[in-house]
């Protein structure tokens, strides 16, 4: 038996919500990865971890508290307590979450005066009576002195989150992310795929990429469509090839008025379009190349095309898909 046990089916349960909703956090790039019910000791109570280069979110969830709060005692008898201290002590860049629809009271008060107060002797000044032995409680389940308490009080996070506004907050996601996509369809479609990948860490990427390709959801975000800025490099490509190659010995010559074009589109006080002009044979072309290797440079994506390659093209949605093979009009950042 793995550590934790194999998950069994997340159906409609509160923790899937909180799973699905993180998987959103994913999903727009807010963290890099996300890695469910992972098989090694590290997740020993944790559902699963959500990170970035720097951090490692360690999430616990437990739905409702025999008594209506998770005391300290409470915690540290549903092994709370210690899942926190071993994954706390690990690394001084990992955090740990415990979301209930309960309240954690004692230990959640720790945590946000801990998080604001600059040592460990202005936290214990804070403290009221109840408070002060709930800290030494904690300090002894811990086996840690008080300066380590506190600082891992700091990476500690006891979060109340109602059912209802998890199944709002994937609402909201799921209408700005997907097309024809209702709370539950998406729900149900994102916890499925979860189901499929146990202990395999899904990044941005991949999770990008195989959602493009899911039978039920669409991208609505262009953003959000791994395959969009390679049809927009593509054309882009197009664009460039109709024209003789340009420079001399492989160096092309550096264009002020490209710059200054380059310099008034990243300007948000600048008009919305620039024109450039000029007799035939004065070098438009030449800075048009110009600026779009500067903006290929900088990452920014960017679309370039001849007006007179779609004048076939009777309907803006036409000519959309006559660019980038998609039936919506595309949204294209210049």
């Amino acid at each position: 038996m793995f550590p934790g046990g194999i998950a069994d089916k997340l159906g409609n349960r509160y923790e899937a919500k909180w799973l699905v909703r993180q998987l959103f956090r994913v999903l727009y790039g807010e963290r890099d990865w996300l890695r469910f019910e992972g098989i090694t000791t590290a997740f020993d109570g944790f559902e699963f971890a959500v990170g970035s280069d720097d951090n490692t979110e360690w999430h616990q969830t437990k739905k409702t508290s025999p008594h209506g709060n998770w005391t300290i005692r409470a915690l540290e008898r549903e092994g709370v307590l210690e899942a926190f201290r071993d994954r706390l002590s690990s690394s001084d860049a990992d955090t740990c979450f415990l979301i209930s629809e309960a309240p954690a009271k004692d230990a959640q008060v720790l945590a946000q005066k801990a998080d604001v107060a600059n040592d460990v002797v202005e936290f214990e000044s804070s403290l009221s009576q109840e408070q002060s032995r709930a800290f030494t409680d904690l300090g002894a389940i811990w086996d840690v002195d008080k300066s380590t308490v506190w600082q891992w009080l700091r990476r500690s996070f006891f979060q109340v989150e109602s059912e209802n506004e998890l199944e709002s907050h994937i609402g909201i996601m799921a209408q700005y992310a997907f097309e024809d996509a209702s709370r539950q369809s998406a729900f149900e479609a994102l916890r499925d795929y979860m189901e499929q990948r146990f202990n395999l860490r899904i990044t941005t990427a991949n999770l990008r990429q195989d959602l493009q390709e899911h039978p039920q959801l669409r991208f609505k975000d262009w953003a959000l469509d791994p395959t969009l800025r390679e049809r927009l490099r593509q054309e882009t490509q197009s664009y460039l090839a109709t024209y003789s190659p340009f420079g001399a010995g492989g160096e092309v010559i550096d264009r002020k008025e490209a710059r200054q074009v380059f310099d008034a589109l990243l300007d948000t006080k600048a008009p919305p379009v620039a024109l450039v002009t000029g007799i035939a044979g004065s070098g438009k072309s030449g800075v048009i190349r110009h600026l779009i290797n500067l903006l290929f440079e900088a990452s920014i994506p960017h679309l370039a095309f001849r007006v007179d390659h779609h004048l076939t093209c009777q309907r803006p949605e036409e000519f959309g898909q006559a660019i980038l093979g998609r039936q919506e009009r595309p949204t294209v950042t210049h």
